[in-house]
């Protein structure tokens, strides 16, 4: 069921007149979610127009029609193709702005599904289109607390698996024995697996050269054994099982040894301020009841980086919105890959994750941060603050090289 009342509420502050959902065999799954309309069989197009005021209104294929005979508003069929343009008209008659998933110049591709033949349909009406962005924010990124209580409990599991991934490759390298990067990754997964959470995908395991691949993934065939002086990058998400569970993603970097290089210490260092700016931008930020815009963070942690010399380095966004995907559908923190316009709004959660990367190394921290209407909060604590140097790591003596937000 549309919830209604929240959008248009949310409409009554735009200067658009209502917000015109579209649909055709899935391309829009943004459109089917906010509709409501579930899991039904659908292989015709069809329009839904959340006004700013009133019912909801239905433009479907006849052959279709009783797969819309329960939803709110009034709905009208078209059989033809020349009904669908003339029934699109009669949609937006008297209106002359409508919100869709369109992201002028694809600055924000994640919201870009409505195809350019269905926006020519549209404008040809007379009526101009402007992006749905901010209002697929509000309804999809923001988190209930018991979504955030989800968070929570999961930001908790992985910070014991990971400390239980370290704890294992200590025991290896103390038994004498050969560890690979896919034996640790499937330590975290028997985790995952003892404790109910579940994941997108295998956590990413790197040590040495493979740390400079941002998304490198071991497989059974191919994965480096570790040695001594190697680095390693820990990257893990998981959520609960809960029906609406949110993610939690971390970032740890340790390094097969009892001393980590000055080298890699100096670099590391680089990457955890570029991380406290943004996380100290956001927060003073909010706390001011500041605008925000999500790409004013990447700004921020990749102007730090580049204080550094290490601007060429930073190869990917600074952070990610986080819902009941690792990805969500809010405001990411991104001005490189991305032009990121989206207003960063309360009760959402997203990543902060610079990272650097020289071909031979590479190394990143991610934590996660939680808006509130005036506060920030960091969710997933420690925050790593020195590379880890596993031959003396024990998990009582975390603290020693890390701290909170």
């Amino acid at each position: 069921m549309i919830e209604l009342e929240e959008i248009q509420r949310h409409l009554a502050a735009t200067s658009v007149d209502g917000w015109l959902l579209y649909d055709f065999q899935g391309l829009n799954p943004v459109a089917a979610r906010v509709a409501g309309l579930g899991d039904r069989m659908l292989t015709r197009r069809w329009f839904c127009l959340i006004p700013r005021q009133g019912n909801p209104e239905w433009l479907v294929s006849q052959i279709e029609y009783q797969q819309f005979a329960d939803v709110e508003g009034a709905v009208r069929t078209f059989s033809t193709w020349q009904q669908l343009v003339s029934g699109v008209s009669s949609l937006l008659q008297g209106r002359s702005r409508v919100a869709m998933e369109y992201s002028p110049g694809g600055t924000v591709p994640y919201v870009s599904r409505v195809d350019a033949g269905t926006l020519e349909i549209v404008r040809n009406t007379g009526c101009a289109v402007v992006s749905s962005a901010d209002l697929v924010q509000w309804c999809e990124a923001r988190l209930s607390a018991s979504a955030l209580a989800t968070h929570l409990c999961a930001a908790k599991h992985l910070e014991t698996a990971k400390e239980s991934a370290f704890n294992f490759i200590f025991r290896q390298i103390q038994a004498g024995k050969r560890i690979s990067e896919y034996d640790i990754q499937q330590e975290i997964i028997r985790y995952f697996d003892l404790h109910g959470l579940v994941t997108s995908s295998p956590p990413i395991v790197a040590a040495a050269q493979n740390t400079s691949d941002p998304h490198y993934q071991p497989t059974a065939s191919r994965a480096k054994l570790l040695e001594e002086g190697d680095l390693v990058l820990v990257d893990l998400w998981a959520k609960t099982r809960d029906p609406g569970a949110v993610y939690a993603d971390i970032t740890w970097m340790a390094h097969v040894s009892d001393s980590v290089p000055d080298e890699l210490a100096r670099v590391f260092a680089a990457v955890v301020r570029a991380r406290d700016a943004a996380v100290d931008f956001l927060k003073r930020s909010v706390a001011r009841g500041d605008i925000i815009l999500g790409y004013e963070v990447d700004d921020v942690a990749r102007g730090s980086i580049t204080k550094d010399g290490y601007g060429d380095r930073f190869i990917h966004r600074t952070g990610h919105n986080i819902g009941t995907e690792d990805h969500g559908r809010g405001v990411n923190f991104d001005n490189y890959e991305t032009h990121d316009d989206r207003r960063v709004i309360p009760n959402i959660t997203c990543s902060i994750e610079p990272g650097l990367y020289f071909g031979f190394f590479g190394m990143r921290t991610e934590v996660n941060v939680h808006v509130g209407a005036r506060s920030v909060e960091v969710s997933t604590v420690p925050m790593q603050r020195q590379i880890v140097p596993l031959q003396r790591h024990l998990l009582r003596e975390a603290n020693s090289f890390s701290e909170g937000p």
